[in-house]
């Protein structure tokens, strides 16, 4: 999932508003709620297709 430990040196501080490190960081950010974004809905189409399949019809 891309989780890493959060350890900041004093150089990479100072650059971290630099504009190339926040578009960085923004990109990273949207790309991540694009992902959240596909597992909701494949959880919700599995979701769906378990009750279909599990529905006991009249």
């Amino acid at each position: 999932m891309g989780c890493r430990p959060m350890n900041c040196s004093a150089e990479e501080t100072e650059n971290d508003h630099s504009p190339e490190t926040l578009t960085k960081k923004l990109s990273d950010v949207c790309q991540l709620r694009r992902d959240i974004d596909e597992l909701r809905t494949t959880i919700s189409d599995r979701y769906a297709q378990d009750m279909g399949d599990n529905c006991v019809t009249q």
